[in-house]
Formats: C-alpha cells, structure tokens, sequence
C-alpha cells in the first residue's frame, strides 16, 4: 500500500472512516472555541496585550494557564481543518466543485453573524472597536484587510471583528491545497510540506519582504495545517510512513518556531494536538468523553460561535458591569455571556447554516454533476 500513491489512495477514507466515526471531532472543535473565548474574555483586552483592561476584573486572571494559552484554540482548529479538508477533497469533483462548497459552508453564517456584530457594535455603548459598512469586504470575500487595502478604492477597511483573521489564513491555505490537489493528487502532501517549510525558515531566518508577500506567507500558521494533513494521511488513507513523515515535519517547524519566540510552548503545544488526535483514534474512553451531548452541540455550532464571540461578547461583559458596578462577582460575567454566546450560536446553528446548507446542496449537486461530466467529456477528447 505504501508502494505508490494516488487519488484512489485519498479516497480511501470511505473504507477506513466514516462520519459517524469521526463525530468526535465537534468535541475537539468545542475544546477549541470555548479555549479561545476564555482568552478573548480574560487575556486579550487587558494589560499587556491591551493598552488599558476593558474587563471589569482587570488583569486579575490574565496569567491563568488555561486563560493565558487559549489562543492555541486557534491552533487546534488548524490542525482540525488541515485534516478535514484533506478529507473533503478526497470527496470533491473538481476544484470549482470544492470552492463552490466551501463557500456555501462558510459565507451564509459569516454575513449573519458579522451583520449582528456590526449592529450591536454600531447601536449598544461600550462596543470595543466601531465598524464601518466597508468593513463587510472583508467578511463577505474572505480577504484579509491588508490585502485589501493595497487598492486605493477600498484603503482603510478592517474586519468587523479582530478574530476574523484565522478565516483569512484558512481561506488561504484552502486555495494552495486544492490547487495542489487537484494539480496532484499523488504529490499533495510533499507540496504542502515544501511550502510549509519553505515559508517556515523564511520566517525564522528573519528575512524582509513586502507586507503582501508577508501577508501571503502565513508562516506561523502552516505546520498546524500539514500537522492535520499528516493525521489525515496516517489515519484516513492508511499511508502511516509518509502521515507521521508529514507530522514530524510539522513539529519540527514548531521547534524552529519555538526557538524564535524563545519557549517551548509552540511545540509542546503541537506534541498535544497530536495527541488529543491519536487517542480519538484509539480510545473510547477518549472518544466517549469527546462526544457528550454538550461537547457535541457546542462543536457543531463552534463556527458561528467563534464569529460571534469576541467583540460582542466583551462588549456584553462591559454592558453587565455598567448594571452591576464594582460586583464582587464580576469575574463569572463571561459564563454567563458565554451560556448566552453558546445558545445564540446553536439557534444560529440550525435555524440559519442547516437550513441553508440544504437548500445549497442541490445546486451544488448539480455542480458536482456538471463538472464530473465536463471532465468525462473532456477525457474522452
């Protein structure tokens, strides 16, 4: 099996996985968000990462471990994504075809969830940034600002919400993939992995370019995305040499990342995210625990979570101190927002992105039709 490798090798999934058996991912979607959210509602707006503390409890529980770290949620989503679109593309018609459904994944929950932002930031006191109507561009076309703002017509927009900047990166990674997919599907994985290493030591090395370039880089982010590649390819098309090749590349990348920012934790935190994925493959335990109703719900609505969760939330955590000021039980307002963050996300869930989805799939069906049919005719010259 490890003598060659081709598409029908990525497609091997439909023997080794299933999506019942792989539910356990929205568990570690949910580790993830409610991660981040900690470190939004604790770490981010208060002393030193903020100029002032926008928390009423100040910087109290800035230094908390689980608060300080919840960051690397971010990160774990990456290596989640880098294995589940490796997966999808397996999957995929063609590279409209997989563009097309990623884009109806992605767009319908980012115009809501963006347009409540920017009305309760626009409406309600004590918002933490004030949105313009421009700043739906880079919400809507999935490009980073910076990008954007290179063309003198749109100078000056920014995200509606700070935490967007993971969508940008992902949408990024997205495109090279699939271009070296469907390019070739045998040497997917080694691109990627040249890219990310490549992009790695550049960035390491210190060298300068262009903001653009910069921006097009990504650097930071790769080995968390080749890390969910190698997983995939260990896990999903049975190829364990060349996926722990992929994974230790990956950590290896961490190191040098690690060793730039002067700590281990970048790679400490990479040994962890391949753990967390190796025991969902081999324990039930594990498995059992990743799949509790409430990890379940809150990873299937962790994408429209994580996109309503910061400005909005902080800016509900100001708004509870100004009705209780000076509260001694300040420092459990962001559990309560959260329970609230967490049920407008599940509404948003399955009242707005399933419904949705479903009425998308058949257009995207025939999609997939035309493509598949296009290229059989092409094939037949």
């Amino acid at each position: 099996m490890d003598a060659s490798y081709s598409r029908g090798d990525l497609n091997a999934p439909r023997q080794h996985l299933s999506a019942a058996r792989l539910v356990w991912i929205d568990g570690l979607r949910a580790l993830s968000i409610l991660a981040v959210m900690m470190f939004h509602y604790y770490v981010r707006w208060t002393p030193p990462l903020h100029g002032e503390s926008l928390y009423p409890y100040g910087s109290a529980y800035a230094h908390v471990a689980p608060f300080l770290y919840g960051y690397m949620g971010v990160r774990l989503f990456f290596i989640i994504s880098g294995f589940v679109i490796a997966y999808s593309l397996a999957r995929s018609s063609g590279i409209i075809d997989f563009a097309a459904r990623r884009y109806a994944r992605l767009f319908p929950a980012m115009l809501l969830c963006a347009s409540i932002t920017y009305v309760s930031s626009v409406t309600f006191p004590y918002s933490i940034s004030t949105p313009s109507p421009g700043d739906f561009i880079p919400s809507v076309i999935f490009i980073e600002p910076g990008l954007i703002n290179k063309f003198q017509r749109f100078a000056n927009v920014s995200s509606i919400d700070g935490s967007y900047w993971s969508l940008y990166v992902e949408v990024k990674f997205y495109l090279i993939i699939a271009i070296s997919y469907f390019a070739s599907a045998r040497m997917m994985p080694l691109i990627i992995s040249a890219i990310s290493m490549i992009c790695v030591v550049i960035y390491c090395a210190g060298v300068s370019f262009s903001d653009t370039f910069e921006n097009l880089l990504f650097a930071s982010s790769w080995p968390w995305f080749l890390m969910g590649i190698g997983l995939y390819v260990t896990y999903g098309a049975g190829r364990r040499y060349l996926g722990w090749g992929l994974i230790l590349v990956a950590l290896i990348e961490l190191a040098l990342l690690s060793f730039r920012d002067g700590g281990p934790s970048t790679l400490l935190f990479g040994v962890g995210g391949v753990a967390l994925f190796w025991f969902g493959f081999r324990s039930e335990a594990v498995r059992r625990v990743l799949t509790l109703p409430a990890l379940s719900l809150i990873g299937l609505a962790s994408y429209p979570l994580y996109l309503l969760h910061q400005n909005v939330g902080v800016q509900a955590i100001r708004m509870m101190d100004s009705l209780m000021p000076g509260s001694r039980w300040s420092a459990l307002f962001p559990v309560v927002v959260s329970v609230f963050m967490i049920a407008a996300s599940i509404g948003i869930y399955f009242l707005v992105e399933r419904p949705v989805q479903r009425v998308l799939s058949k257009p995207l069906s025939r999609l997939s039709a035309l493509t598949n049919r296009f290229k059989a005719r092409s094939a037949g010259g």
